[in-house]
Parts: structure tokens; sequence; C-alpha cells
């Protein structure tokens, strides 16, 4: 029984690392090296238009939780936040950078999970 609880544990290990660094692989290239994927969290969908993309995510952490990791993140990065509204519910978050625009829309869901789109 222990050596089926060791093998379990270390799938979901290895199951968890793959998942980690494909979904930095799921980012389009535009958000290659500029927007980071937030720490746990998993890309839904990548919508692509003709001068922007835009990438769909879902967490368990609080919109306020992301909108700060974006803000921090990105401001290392150069970024300016020109907009920062957060509460338990949902969080705004508009950043510029040269001509570029972030946009960070977060909303809590009835399944205390967070869904939420990244614009660039």
């Amino acid at each position: 029984m222990k050596r089926i609880l060791m093998a379990c544990c270390n799938a979901f290990f290895w199951a968890m690392l793959a998942a980690s660094a494909c979904a930095d692989e799921a980012l389009p290239e535009r958000f290659q090296g500029e927007v980071a994927v937030y720490p746990g969290a998993v890309v839904v969908k990548v919508i692509t238009f003709p001068k922007s993309v835009m990438v769909r995510l879902t967490s368990h952490d609080t919109p306020e939780r992301i909108a700060a990791f974006y803000a921090s993140d990105m401001a290392a990065k150069g970024w300016t936040t020109q907009v920062s509204d957060a509460t338990e519910h949902g969080a705004f978050l508009l950043m510029t950078k040269e001509a570029r625009r972030l946009i960070v829309e977060v909303e809590r869901g009835p399944d205390a999970a967070s869904h939420f789109n990244i614009s660039l």
C-alpha cells in the first residue's frame, strides 16, 4: 500500500510539473517574456485578434491577489499602472508601457474560482 501511495504522489508531482511547463508554452508569442502565467493558474483559452490577444485563465486565488501579482510583476518589467481596482468579487487593472496597453479583468465565480482575462 505504501508503494502505491508513493507512486501516486510521484505521478502527481510530475503531472503538476508538466502542467506548469505547458502553461507558459500555451501563451501566445506576444506574451512570451512579457506576461507571466499567474502561479497555479490554468490557461483556458487564447483568442487572437488582428491587433491584440486575450488569454483566459482560471485560479482558486482571490481577485485581489491576482491583480496584485500582475501589478507587481508588470511594474518590474517597466509597465505603469493607470487603473487598479479590486474587491473580493472582482478586479480590474490597466497598465501601459510605451504605446502598449495591458488589461487584466478578474471575476470571482460562484464555484469560488477566479476567472480572468489578460489582454495585450
